[in-house]
């Protein structure tokens, strides 16, 4: 057993069959104010959009999914609107999906999120991102409220967030082998004699710590490492995506007015910021305005970073949070190394079917020690019960970061093809509940999926397989 500990990303988790089977279990009694379960409930084709949303277990649209939440709330207020939804933009509802992150060591991380959109001292988004409290409870037809912006929650959720630490690696470690990779992770250039061909190199000395931070007290005091040994274990690079390589979805598709909209409301303190108007100063007209229009406004807060590229992990209990790459699309860390190794298509090892139900393995046993990840089964397209997802259909469509508009409508047409089909018979509550089919293969990562790849994160090719050897060694350490 790994034991327990608070804060790590919920990769056994499908939150799609979550909602659906929650929705499934509710009713719209005739007095029930329309807003909250019944305004989720009514969402067009609902099994569609949660299989956009959650594509499967361990992985969400969490861009996608935050435009749709923050077109039902008021931006300053951060309560529930009533009625319609104020605005709702169709080129961000789909954005390529990501794993569930880990909240583990915040204060070693200077952005937020994949793409490394947010400040990481916006406490407020933690307040909101984090979910603790951001629950004022249940009515007769409603989804859990948003506190609002009451900035007693604020302060008590970063001091929470900034006490949460991994886990510690449970088996024992080779220490000769650990100390032969914490050098290899440190000063190994692996752009060194052309070992990745054109590939750019990013400014530092070419090694794993030159993007992923410094991490041994060895070199966290030599001053051609680090300035100030306090910055042992920061990380706050922003890897281009010529040089990252991953599929681009996520970090190209989060749309400009999204990012106009949050860097204006409550969560980025814009009450900070020139020509700020508290709401309740403002006439209602203007208000509905500036709350359907964000670009009206003339303030801004914490600006949501618009340069284009994935955040580089901070490694501290790496060994905890496969599956790896942002969209959770590789394995085990071995596989991070090593590009070639990558499955198209797996799914984690299962516990035995009881009552017609199965889960991913979770103990120790089920562990791949030797490589960091958990042990899967290669699969296929013909794995597939219901009609596959768009990557078994469609290879390849266009270039994400050249056409990411076509992307979304045309992976949104594909999707809305085969996740309609998801839904099977009819129910006493809101909606159907998602299929035991659905369930079935929600549990399949497939990398053919637009914004699935593995590809990217190439540079332990210039490795040989004893310095991968070493350096997972030492990663175990950390």
């Amino acid at each position: 057993s790994f034991g327990s500990s608070v804060g790590p990303g919920g990769q056994n988790l499908d939150f799609g069959v979550l909602i659906m089977d929650w929705l499934s279990g509710f009713t719209i009694l005739p007095s029930a104010p329309q807003g909250g379960l019944s305004r989720l409930a009514s969402v067009p084709n609902l099994p569609y959009v949660t299989s956009l949303l959650f594509p499967h277990r361990g992985a969400a649209d969490a861009a996608g999914l935050t435009a749709l939440i923050m077109s039902q709330f008021d931006y300053h207020s951060m309560t529930l609107l009533e009625g319609s939804p104020v605005k709702y933009s169709p080129t961000n509802f789909y954005t390529g999906y990501t794993k569930y992150p880990g909240w583990w060591n915040k204060g070693h991380r200077v952005q937020h999120f994949y793409d490394g959109s947010q400040p990481g001292d916006d406490d407020r988004m933690d307040t909101t991102a984090f979910g603790l409290a951001g629950v004022q409870g249940f009515g007769d037809d409603t989804i859990p409220k948003l506190v609002g912006n009451d900035e007693i929650y604020t302060a008590p959720i970063a001091d929470l967030m900034l006490s949460l630490k991994p886990l510690k690696y449970p088996k024992k470690v080779d220490t000769a082998q650990a100390e032969a990779g914490a050098i290899l992770f440190h000063t190994k250039d692996l752009w060194a004699d052309d070992a990745l061909g054109d590939l750019p190199k990013p400014q530092g000395n070419g090694s794993c710590a030159g993007c992923h931070g410094v991490y041994s007290p060895r070199f966290a005091h030599d001053e051609t490492f680090l300035e100030d040994p306090r910055l042992k274990g920061v990380t706050g690079y922003l890897a281009p995506l010529e040089i990252i390589g991953t599929t681009p979805g996520r970090a190209a598709n989060f749309g400009s007015d999204i990012r106009e909209l949050i860097s204006t409301a409550w969560l980025a303190y814009p009450e900070g910021s020139p020509g700020y108007v508290d709401p309740k100063d403002k006439d209602p007209v203007t208000e509905l305005l500036d709350d359907a229009i964000p670009e009206l406004r003339t303030w801004k807060g914490c600006e949501w970073d618009t340069r284009t590229g994935y955040n580089t992990p901070n490694l501290y209990g790496i060994w905890s949070q496969a599956p790896y790459l942002h969209n959770g699309s590789v394995p085990s860390v071995w596989q991070v190394l090593k590009s070639d190794e990558r499955p198209a298509i797996w799914r984690r090892q299962l516990t035995e079917v009881v009552g017609g139900e199965s889960a991913f393995e979770t103990n120790l046993d089920a562990y791949d020690t030797e490589n960091l990840g958990w042990n899967y089964d290669e699969m296929s397209c013909s794995d597939y019960k219901n009609p596959p997802p768009d990557g078994c259909l469609v290879e390849q469509l266009v270039d994400l970061s050249i056409l990411s508009s076509v992307v979304d409508t045309v992976s949104d047409l594909l999707n809305g093809f085969t996740a309609g089909l998801h839904a099977e018979g009819t129910a006493n509550g809101l909606v159907a509940p998602l299929s035991r089919n659905v369930i079935d293969d929600h549990k399949i990562v497939n990398t053919r999926a637009l914004a699935g790849g593995n590809e990217g994160h190439v540079f332990g090719d210039a490795l040989t397989d004893q310095q991968r050897r070493a350096i997972i060694e030492y990663l175990k350490t950390l």
